[in-house]
């Protein structure tokens, strides 16, 4: 390394005597870039790192609005069942409803007096006194 480096202070010393002007304005112009990519290269480190977490935040975002997303969806799916359950509940309640009056009013046409007043009717048409069910 030390035999490159005295190379090229000899090249360079050789350059500067024959053409002094344009020898310090090319070592004032490499000095330069030098500087200028030597901080350029850490800065474009930086910002890419920058942007990765970025878009890390961006993504962990977008899937925390997934699973929200999906939380609300099975919410949603939850809700349908129980209004679905409770259709069929006062389904079969107005079923059971009906079922009801249907015995009842049925109990009422067997009660003693209508099944009395409707007994002559019946023994006169069918001939028969077995046709009606008594309770």
């Amino acid at each position: 390394m030390k035999e490159i480096v005295s190379l090229w202070v000899d090249d360079w010393k050789r350059i500067y005597r024959a053409h002094p002007r344009i020898t310090v304005a090319g070592t004032v112009v490499g000095l330069l870039l030098a500087f200028g990519i030597g901080f350029y290269l850490p800065y474009r480190d930086i910002k890419n790192q920058e942007s990765l977490e970025r878009k890390r935040a961006e993504n962990l975002s977008y899937n925390h609005q997934l699973e929200a997303l999906n939380n609300v969806q099975g919410s949603l799916n939850n809700l349908i069942a129980f209004v679905e359950l409770q259709k069929t509940i006062r389904w079969r309640t107005a079923q059971s409803d009906a079922r009801m009056q249907s015995r009842s009013f049925l109990n009422t046409i067997y009660s003693e007096e209508v099944c009395e007043a409707l007994l002559i009717p019946i023994v006169i048409i069918t001939g028969r006194h077995s046709l009606i069910q008594w309770r």
